[in-house]
């Protein structure tokens, strides 16, 4: 990675005299996370690698994905140790060094793997990790045709296995696959602040009414958005103010708060968002009253709601 990449990302690198390397500040994990982006995009594509790639899926049989991937991480646990960095000091360097010195840290490892399993052609994820309630572990989600998204961590002894610690999903590389990809972490403020329909006018008639034209979300299939659609087709729908989408394992919240009654969305993180609340009429003598929740169920896929005059919708 040059100067340019670096500073691109918004990095002030400066030159370490005598080494191929440069000194770098990082305000925050998304800096990190984007150093470690570049060096996968930047290393996958490169011919050597493509090379090292093919020498260790020779025992793979064709379109076998599943043996693709374990016959990467066997490869880089028995080349690769885990060491930790210098202390008050965050190395992140290149999968071919990682390689040549033999060691390296979880960035490291995301890293090396990151590029090994790109350039065989899967489309990775670069996911967090809470192991101690503080997100300071990194490692890779790869797409496996026929398997879904799996969990790559070299550094454990379990290195294919889930996680039984909180995750959050910072950047993925590669196309989405649309049947199977549902719902990424890293469009959550995105689409709890928009509608989950982006609407473009197009142009207005006689009666002002706009025509508008309604774009398939990524994280839908078709199925979803055709069941979805349902809804603005039907002759006597009510009108929608809003259309909000939130992740699978959301769960739909009505409390009666005082004169109001609002509608809240739990997200899977355990955090409260309110999307509608409604004014009720007092009563003559109004008395002290306690909140009382209606919990809903998780919903396993993303849930949508349609907010309206009269209150809010399931789509």
């Amino acid at each position: 990675m040059n100067k340019v990449t670096l500073e691109s990302i918004g990095l002030s690198p400066r030159k370490i005299p005598g080494a191929d390397a440069y000194k770098i500040t990082l305000r925050d994990t998304n800096q990190t996370i984007q150093v470690i982006e570049q060096f996968i995009e930047e290393y996958s594509i490169l011919p050597e690698v493509r090379q090292l790639v093919a020498s260790i899926l020779k025992p793979c049989t064709s379109k076998d994905y599943l043996c693709y991937v374990r016959q990467i991480v066997e490869y880089i646990k028995s080349h690769v140790k885990y060491v930790n960095d210098p202390p008050k000091t965050e190395v992140l360097q290149s999968p071919l060094r990682t390689l040549k010195l033999g060691i390296g840290d979880c960035d490291d490892h995301t890293i090396l793997a990151g590029t090994l399993l790109r350039a065989a052609g899967f489309k990775i994820r670069i996911t967090l990790g809470a192991p101690l309630g503080r997100y300071n572990h990194v490692y890779i989600h790869v797409y496996v045709p026929g398997h879904g998204w799996m969990t790559v961590d070299t550094t454990s002894s379990n290195p294919i296995s889930q996680k039984p610690y909180q995750e959050r999903e910072m950047v993925e590389i590669g196309n989405d696959p649309l049947e199977e990809l549902g719902f990424s972490f890293k469009k959550i403020k995105r689409l709890a602040k928009k509608a989950m329909f982006p609407i473009r006018p197009m142009r207005k008639v006689a009666s002002k009414a706009v025509h508008s034209v309604f774009h398939r979300p990524k994280h839908m299939n078709k199925a979803q958005f055709a069941k979805a659609m349902k809804h603005f087709q039907h002759p006597h729908h009510q009108p929608c103010k809003g259309m909000k989408c939130f992740p699978p394992g959301s769960k739909l919240l009505v409390r009666k708060e005082g004169h109001f009654q609002k509608t809240y969305v739990r997200l899977p993180n355990g955090k409260l968002q309110l999307i509608y609340q409604k004014s009720l009429a007092p009563k003559p003598k109004p008395h002290p009253q306690k909140k009382r929740a209606v919990h809903g169920k998780p919903h396993p896929k993303p849930l949508c709601v349609c907010i309206t005059k009269q209150g809010v919708k399931v789509v």
